[in-house]
């Protein structure tokens, strides 16, 4: 399993958007970002990293998420940013349109968690 973690580790890296965040579909550069799949993958990386199953390039993906995830924290805490679900099909998805969303929060904070274990 840990092989193939490594394997989707590092072509979701590959995959990673100047601006530090995933595309909502991942594979395809052209759709807008997710704050809450990209906190997903940050959390992922990073504790993978932790744990000693990836490299150091995983931790540095998964901080340049966590700088660029700051960017859309509400004043009240909120992460927004988030594709909506799949309630209102791909189109919405691939369309600009983004919500708050608590699972995208709950990502975030594994995402911090983990960056935050040797600090």
């Amino acid at each position: 399993m840990i092989a193939s973690f490594r394997e989707l580790a590092a072509w979701t890296q590959k995959s990673q958007r100047p601006d530090g965040l995933w595309s909502c579909f991942v594979d395809e550069a052209g759709t807008p970002a997710d704050t809450a799949g990209s906190a997903g993958i940050g959390a992922a990386l990073a504790i993978g990293a932790h744990e000693g199953w990836l490299r150091t390039d995983a931790l540095a993906a998964a901080q340049r998420c966590r700088r660029r995830l700051v960017a859309h924290l509400t004043p009240d805490g909120f992460l927004g940013g988030v594709a909506q679900a799949s309630e209102g099909g791909e189109s919405l998805q691939r369309g600009d349109y983004r919500v708050i969303y608590q699972m995208g929060m709950g990502l975030f904070a594994q995402l911090l968690a983990t960056l935050n274990q040797d600090t």
